[in-house]
């Protein structure tokens, strides 16, 4: 209830901001008020959005400083930054693209880290499924090997049977399943090394669908 309460709380608040139409960006701006940002006095913030192909995938709000170290911004602080970095206390500047470029690069990588993050679980899950599916897939070929009822039923067959045509017939399937079961146990580590390989090649795949690039559309640079 408390996070559906924030959520509400916050939809409510950004939705409400004036939303400018027609705008050329990104906007590079300075300021010289004291923004009382905790553990930074000097640095930038970046605000625009994060997308994976056309679809948003998270919102941009992040302060960085000059050596590149990028500070959490709760929703209580973006809200209060909103509130002090009024338009009277911005001024339009031309910036250092080269400078202003790597921040940029720095946050792009901060939010495919962060977009990452946000699929481990995704992933962990996907490997407990691939993990136990190469566990079924062991029991299952040491099963068909220790399995040895086709055997047992054709020993029985070869000593009850009195016709000689059909005991030679019989001993010959007994030693060629035999046979198949001794190639089995000795194919064991190859067919396990084989499916193991099958599993990461899989869970690969199905990493390379989740952890697409995300793309950083820098809306606004603010330096304070």
């Amino acid at each position: 209830m408390k996070e559906i309460a924030e959520y509400d709380s916050q939809f409510k608040y950004w939705n409400s901001r004036s939303k400018e139409e027609n705008e050329i960006y990104p906007k590079y701006y300075e300021t010289n008020i004291d923004l009382e940002i905790p553990g930074i006095q000097h640095g930038y913030l970046l605000i625009g959005s994060s997308y994976v192909g056309e679809i948003l995938e998270d919102a941009v709000f992040e302060i960085i400083d000059i050596t590149g170290k990028i500070y959490g911004v709760s929703d209580e602080l973006a809200r209060e930054l909103c509130e002090k970095l009024q338009e009277q206390c911005l001024g339009e500047k031309t910036p250092n693209n080269q400078e202003i470029l790597s921040y940029i690069d720095k946050v792009d990588e901060f939010m495919q880290q962060k977009y990452a993050e946000s699929k481990r679980t995704v992933l962990i899950a996907n490997q407990k499924k691939l993990d136990n599916w190469l566990q079924l897939r062991k029991e299952e070929y040491l099963l068909r090997v220790k399995d040895t009822s086709e055997l047992d039923e054709l020993k029985d067959k070869y000593v009850n049977e009195s016709d000689f045509r059909q005991k030679i017939a019989l001993k010959k399937q007994i030693e060629i399943l035999e046979e198949q079961k001794q190639k089995m146990v000795r194919a064991f580590h190859n067919e396990m090394s084989t499916l193991e390989e099958k599993a990461v090649n899989m869970q690969k795949q199905f990493a390379e669908g989740i952890l697409v690039k995300t793309q950083l559309v820098t809306k606004i640079v603010i330096k304070f």
